[in-house]
């Protein structure tokens, strides 16, 4: 099927082309999405207009590309990872971290804008490029550095503190064991002295008899 193209479609053609292609690519991608149009006759006579407009896009464009371009050889980035003693990561730094990071910056870019051979395994400073075309791009600069955990503690250290732990735990173990006897030891009783009340005291003891006068 003969259309016109309004979009710059890679490996078709660019906008205002007149070109050749699968009739369902046309019907079901390329019109629908208003990247195309049929090429009838009212149409062909649209064409040079449909390259102008497509030529001041590309310039807006191109312009927008470059103030981005600008913007990235101008920041560095930091990323924090954990690392071993030597500088290798345990994990690593990848495109989409890029991407994610210059967002945060305000400045949008594709995952696919990312030029890296291998992702960041290792501590340091890199440049990676940022290529939004064969004529626009920018070196990014890249640091990693280590996020290590804090080291351990010596071990000399580590066997007073275990040491003055476990006096402290023996000390409250005996203190619990003294309040524990104190609880639990039965009182000793007093048996209850009874005392004879004056009364009973007198009745009970025998009068002296008296004798008679002689």
């Amino acid at each position: 099927m003969k259309i016109i193209l309004k979009s710059d479609i890679e490996k078709v053609g660019v906008a205002g082309d007149v070109v050749n292609v699968a009739d369902g690519f046309a019907r079901n991608y390329l019109i629908p999405k208003g990247y195309a149009l049929f090429a009838s006759p009212g149409n062909l006579k649209k064409v040079e207009n449909i390259r102008e407009i497509a030529q001041e896009e590309r310039v807006k464009r191109e312009n927008e590309l470059k103030e981005m371009a600008k913007q990235i050889k101008g920041i560095e980035i930091h990323f924090e990872r954990m690392s071993d003693k030597n500088g290798h990561l345990f994990g690593s730094v990848s495109e989409l971290d890029i991407v994610q990071e210059l967002e945060a910056r305000n400045i949008t870019i594709h995952k696919s804008n990312v030029n890296m051979s291998a992702h960041l395994k290792e501590v340091g400073s890199y440049y990676v490029t940022i290529k939004y075309s064969q004529d626009i791009q920018a070196n990014l600069k890249v640091v990693v550095e280590s996020e290590n955990a804090p080291e351990p503690e010596p071990a000399e250290a580590v066997a007073e503190k275990l040491d003055y732990e476990a006096q402290s735990v023996d000390k409250v173990v005996v203190a619990e064991e003294v309040q524990e006897n104190i609880e639990t030891k039965p009182q000793t009783e007093t048996e209850p002295v009874e005392v004879a009340s004056v009364e009973e005291t007198v009745e009970e003891t025998p009068l002296a008899e008296e004798k008679p006068a002689e």
